[in-house]
């Protein structure tokens, strides 16, 4: 009797522990919400415009960044910062050089502090398709070549990391391995009491 009352008293800290979100961590949809409508089609070698809308209780602290790639590519997405338009609007340029002549694929993502939320994402990003081949010659400068010149990859740059990288710094030990030790430190006081009041 003793053993089951010693249970159902400890249950409740150890779910706890277990369940417990780590201090800082922000629930993403009282704090942001992504809205995008992507073109129907784009022009090769011509530059695409990428407008979001995003809804935030804290603008001031809103970070908006934009991973795209030329489409069908299978590297890594370039990562470019949207510019705040009109309070809640943002936009920016996929590069020409980018959207070459098949279209572009991309997804969006903001931020404030530790929470996160994205319209597409890595594995089903936005894809956008050209209207007509390209039969020109292609120039040798395109529109949006120098930023893809400056160009420093995610993980280097001063205003973040990319949501891979920030996902792969979520997996590393730290909060659940706290959790962990918790728990056995209840386990351990739960044996040490049955053992001094079970018999």
């Amino acid at each position: 009797m003793r053993t089951i009352l010693i249970c159902v008293l400890l249950f409740p800290a150890v779910a706890g522990a277990i369940g417990e979100i780590p201090p800082g961590t922000d629930t993403v949809e009282s704090i942001l919400k992504v809205s995008h409508n992507p073109p129907s089609e784009c022009e090769p070698y011509r530059q695409l415009l990428v407008l979001a809308t995003v809804e935030s209780n804290q603008p001031e602290l809103l970070s908006v960044e934009l991973h795209f790639r030329t489409l069908g590519d299978t590297t890594a997405y370039y990562v470019r910062p949207m510019q705040v338009v009109d309070l809640d609007r943002f936009e920016v340029m996929i590069p020409a050089r980018i959207v070459r002549d098949y279209g572009a694929e991309y997804y969006i993502v903001a931020r404030i502090g530790r929470g996160v939320s994205s319209a597409g994402s890595t594995s089903k990003p936005f894809q956008v398709f050209t209207s007509y081949s390209y039969t020109a010659e292609i120039p040798e400068e395109l529109p949006g070549d120098e930023f893809l010149e400056e160009y420093i990859p995610p993980g280097q740059l001063e205003y973040g990391s990319s949501l891979e990288s920030e996902e792969m710094e979520d997996e590393k030990p730290g909060t659940f391995g706290i959790q962990i030790l918790i728990v056995l430190i209840i386990a351990t006081i739960a044996i040490l009491l049955y053992q001094r009041f079970g018999s």
